[in-house]
C-alpha cells in the first residue's frame, strides 16, 4: 500500500467542527485532493490523500 485516503465534510459547508477535523488530517500529512458532490446527500465529501513512506 502506497496511498491512504480519507473522506471528511468538504470545507464549503461551514462548519467549525469539521474545519478541524481537516486540519488533523493536514497535521497528519494528507493533502487535499478533490471536493466531492453526490457521494453523501447535502453535504460536500472532501477527498484527502497520503503517501506512505518506505523504509
Amino acid at each position: 500500500m502506497r496511498l491512504l485516503q480519507v473522506k471528511t465534510l468538504g470545507p464549503s459547508h461551514p462548519h467549525e467542527g469539521y474545519a478541524r477535523t481537516r486540519e488533523f488530517y493536514r497535521a497528519m500529512g494528507f493533502q487535499p485532493l478533490e471536493e466531492l458532490h453526490g457521494v453523501w446527500p447535502g453535504n460536500p465529501c472532501l477527498l484527502m490523500v497520503a503517501f506512505l513512506r518506505h523504509g
